[in-house]
């Protein structure tokens, strides 16, 4: 896979974990919050309900302080008490029922308390009309109603403020529940994030790291066979031929120091042994740095590599190169130079094609090399590659300039290889490069 989609991949696990992550604490402090709203109000309700029942002892003590008291002004002052504590149960117990919203069975004893409520309220106002024209022994009865729902109406508060206890320490306990479930999630969340995002990914870098040292051996072993390999090319070739060009040169001194004449036959060996040293040296030139890249550009140079190709007659080669004006920086114009260039002589070599073509073309998202031919195919059948080092060192420079390598089968018949270069690349000002060239062959 290639690293920039390697990379966008762990990214997105990344980001999919951390979304978890924070989903989930988002959810708990929600639901936490929820909690301690009911907890909250819970107390609210207790609160209400301390009140409302402080408000019926009250209403009991005064009652029963009236029918003792014998001085009128004390009986006026319990009247007051009796009529302010009769405010404040009333109000105590409107507020306690428009707050409570809990379940049915919470409901259903609020609702056995209502007669309490309404008894006792109904008893101190009898108590109160009664108390302006009567007192002491007179005032028992009402004094007595009174009284007998104080009782009832402890006993059904007390229910009432036991289940409410009751589901406020629940909520407690779920909200003890619910931090420990965020936790464990998160928890959770932050080992499949190791196991699918960290450690794929520093496998993966491990990976990386050792098939570079890997390659840049290779490299250095191919650099020093490269280097093995040019100067005996340059020994068994240019050598050998400038050897002799100097012994026919020599020879024909020494002829003419004996006063022999120079025949024109002979100078025209010695200029066809100095063309063949020039071709051989040019062609020597081209192999270790084409001079037509640097001087005209990556699509002039692309031309010819596929005119030199096609020079022997055996594979036709053709060219469709069109940049539209994008071109590459010259490192990296160099490096898909030689990606092409490994390519077109890994086809020669081992794809036994009739036919090969070298493309360039530019879309919206990268510039693409591809390098096809309809031989054998560079893939064996058990799935290798035939190239060896030269797909290695392909993939090599594509990844030195950010670029993805893929060889694939040709359709219907041999190799494709297909190099993208992202558009994050920096562009060469010069105008080097025509922006299109049109479709050329070379036979």
């Amino acid at each position: 896979m290639p690293p920039v989609q390697l990379t966008r991949r762990f990214t997105a696990r990344y980001i999919l974990a951390l979304t978890a992550i924070a989903l989930l604490t988002l959810a708990g402090n929600l639901l936490a919050e929820g909690v301690l709203r009911r907890h909250r109000d819970d107390a609210r309700l207790l609160n209400l309900a301390g009140h409302q029942r402080a408000h019926a002892q009250r209403l009991g003590k005064a009652a029963l302080a009236l029918q003792l008291a014998e001085d009128p002004r004390d009986a006026q002052r319990w009247q007051a008490e009796l009529r302010d504590t009769l405010a404040g149960f009333a109000a105590s117990h409107a507020e306690l029922a428009g707050r409570l919203d809990h379940g049915p069975e919470l409901r259903a004893r609020f609702a056995a308390l209502e007669f309490d409520v309404q008894a006792l309220e109904s008893a101190t106002r009898e108590l109160l009309a009664h108390s302006e024209s009567q007192s002491g022994v007179r005032l028992a009865g009402p004094v007595q109603a009174l009284v007998r729902h104080v009782g009832p109406f402890y006993a059904r508060m007390d229910e009432i403020v036991a289940q409410l206890e009751a589901e406020s320490a629940a909520g407690l306990t779920t909200l003890r529940w619910l931090a420990i479930g965020v936790l464990l999630g998160v928890l959770v969340t932050l080992v499949l994030e190791g196991v699918f995002v960290f450690r794929p990914a520093v496998a993966r870098l491990t990976q990386e790291i050792v098939a570079q040292s890997r390659l840049q051996r290779q490299l250095l072993d191919a650099v020093t066979a490269e280097q093995q390999r040019f100067g005996s090319d340059l020994h068994d070739g240019l050598l050998q031929q400038l050897t002799g060009l100097s012994l026919l040169i020599r020879l024909q001194l020494t002829r003419a120091s004996r006063g022999a004449a120079l025949e024109a036959k002979d100078l025209t060996q010695i200029g066809g042994l100095l063309d063949e040293a020039i071709s051989e040296a040019r062609r020597m030139s081209r192999a270790m740095m084409p001079v037509v890249l640097e001087q005209k550009g990556l699509a002039y140079a692309l031309e010819d590599l596929v005119k030199q190709a096609g020079a022997s007659g055996r594979v036709r080669c053709t060219a469709r190169i069109a940049l539209s004006g994008r071109i590459p920086e010259p490192s990296k114009s160099n490096h898909l130079f030689r990606i092409a260039q490994e390519a077109v002589q890994n086809a020669l070599k081992h794809s036994r094609a009739a036919e090969l073509e070298l493309a360039v073309s530019v879309d919206d998202e990268a510039l693409e090399l591809r390098v096809s031919d309809d031989g054998i195919g560079l893939i064996a059948p058990d799935g290798t590659s035939r190239t060896g080092m030269g797909l290695r060192t392909m993939e090599y420079r594509a990844r030195a300039i950010g670029a993805s390598l893929q060889l694939e089968a040709n359709k219907p018949r041999g190799t494709l290889v297909r190099c993208r270069l992202p558009h994050t690349y920096a562009w060469d000002g010069t105008g080097g490069d025509s922006p299109e060239l049109g479709r050329s062959a070379a036979r």
